[in-house]
């Protein structure tokens, strides 16, 4: 496994007695070796392939989320359509209105 220090991180190689420091771009290691293992689980370095993977599967899950929230939404409401109002014919009389059907 590829693994490089954290941020801000100094960090040795096992003992016993190793002065040999971890360089900042990152360093191969075993991946049977359970000393880097418990590394990586503390947060003192990153396994850059598993930290890549990561990304590219967030990457993923947050593009397909929006294009799912973009197939959710509805549709940009239609404009209402103006009512007609129709007036009566130019040539049409005016008519007298209806006589009261109660007289008293």
């Amino acid at each position: 496994m590829f693994v490089k220090p954290a941020p801000g991180m100094t960090v040795r190689f096992p003992p016993p007695g190793s002065q040999r420091i971890l360089a900042a771009e990152g360093e191969d290691v075993p991946d049977t070796d359970t000393w880097w293992a418990r590394r990586v689980a503390h947060g003192d370095v990153i396994d850059v392939a598993a930290a890549e993977a990561a990304a590219k599967a967030s990457a993923e899950a947050e593009a397909s989320a929006a294009a799912e929230a973009k197939a959710a939404e509805p549709d940009a409401p239609k404009p209402a359509a103006k009512p007609v109002i129709m007036a009566p014919p130019a040539s049409a009389a005016p008519q007298a209105p209806a006589a009261p059907l109660i007289q008293a």
